[in-house]
C-alpha cells in the first residue's frame, strides 16, 4: 500500500478587490503548503515567501493603496489608517477559523512607507493559543 501525498489546496482565486474573505483564503491556501510570509505593498503584487528565499508574485494584478487600507481595517480596526498616516506601525494578530480543530493564526506587520506606500505583511508563525 503506498501512502497517499497531502494535495495543497488550489490557490484560491483573487478577488478584484482583494476583499476580507479573498484574504482569508490566502492564509488558508498558505498555512496548507508552507507559506511564511504574505506580502502585500501598494501598486504591487500581492506575494509569498517561502523561508529566507525570494518573494514570489501569486497574481498579475497590482494592489492598490485603498485594498491595502480595507485589509488594515479588517486585521486591526476602523482607526488603522489614520494610525498608519501619522507614522504607527501596526502589529496586530489575526485568526480565522476555517472549520472545526482548523485555526491559522498570524502575526501582520502594517507600516506606511516613506514613499507614501503601504505594506501589509501577514507572517504565518505559530502564535500562542492564549497570548
Amino acid at each position: 500500500m503506498t501512502p497517499q501525498a497531502t494535495v495543497p489546496p488550489a490557490l484560491p482565486v483573487l478577488s478584484v478587490p482583494l476583499t476580507d474573505q479573498a484574504f482569508d483564503s490566502v492564509l488558508f491556501w498558505a498555512d496548507a503548503t508552507g507559506v511564511d510570509e504574505i506580502i502585500l505593498r501598494s501598486g504591487e503584487p500581492l506575494a509569498v515567501r517561502k523561508g529566507s528565499g525570494e518573494p514570489r508574485p501569486l497574481d498579475p494584478r497590482r494592489i492598490p493603496a485603498s485594498e491595502i487600507s480595507a485589509l488594515s481595517r479588517y486585521v486591526y480596526g476602523e482607526f488603522a489608517p489614520v494610525l498608519l498616516a501619522k507614522g504607527h506601525v501596526l502589529n496586530p494578530r489575526h485568526e480565522v477559523r476555517f472549520s472545526p480543530g482548523h485555526l491559522v493564526r498570524c502575526a501582520v506587520e502594517i507600516s506606511m512607507g516613506d514613499e507614501c506606500f503601504m505594506s501589509f505583511v501577514a507572517t504565518m508563525r505559530p502564535l500562542p493559543a492564549h497570548a
